[in-house]
């Protein structure tokens, strides 16, 4: 081949209402579409294919880490009433 070939309607890419068409037609077939975000991370697994598709919404705001908070949340699950991976299935029950 040679050269690109020529477009049928050059204008498609910025026309709404073929957008619309085309999200309306993906949406019908069950596609959620998701405007506003960024592709974080596409995670997969060598059996099972896809896994995980990650990604960020630009119109919410990153909130800072508080330090304290995370602190605060690593002492309740040491000990105080935290029963995840004791017992039976963390359920806190003892295997009989």
């Amino acid at each position: 081949m040679q050269g690109d070939l020529p477009f049928i309607y050059q204008d498609a890419f910025d026309d709404e209402s073929i957008e619309e068409k085309c999200q309306t037609a993906l949406e019908a077939r069950g596609v959620r579409i998701i405007k506003n975000a960024q592709l974080i991370e596409i995670i997969t697994e060598d059996d099972e294919g896809l896994e995980a598709v990650l990604f960020k919404l630009l119109d919410i705001p990153d909130e800072p880490e508080d330090e304290d908070e995370i602190e605060g949340i690593e002492e309740k699950s040491e000990g105080q009433g935290s029963n995840m991976g004791s017992g039976a299935a963390g359920t806190g029950e003892e295997n009989s």
